[in-house]
């Protein structure tokens, strides 16, 4: 949503400009202008976009991992239930 509004916004500076005197001068800020807004909107997609695949990769590092926790917490438990057993029994 943000993005849609920087972009109105920028559109409607863009307008007044060039509803203004039209020269060189303004012509080469305008120029300067685009690049650097084009810059900024494609690391804001680029930072968007790396978000979005560490989310994808930690949710898929967390279903592999699921099964290898289960089998060590069965290890660990067991462990505990024979120390427990071994304690009683003496």
């Amino acid at each position: 949503m943000k993005l849609k509004n920087s972009i109105k916004y920028t559109l409607a500076l863009l307008g007044m400009f060039l509803l203004g005197n039209s020269s060189l001068c303004q012509a080469q800020i305008l120029k300067g202008f685009g690049k650097k807004l084009e810059k900024k909107l494609e690391q804001r997609v680029e930072r968007k976009a790396d978000r979005h695949v560490d989310k994808t990769l930690d949710k898929a590092d967390r279903k592999t991992d699921g099964p290898i926790d289960d089998v060590l917490n069965n290890k660990k438990n067991k462990n505990k239930k024979n120390k427990n057993k071994k304690g009683q029994s003496e």
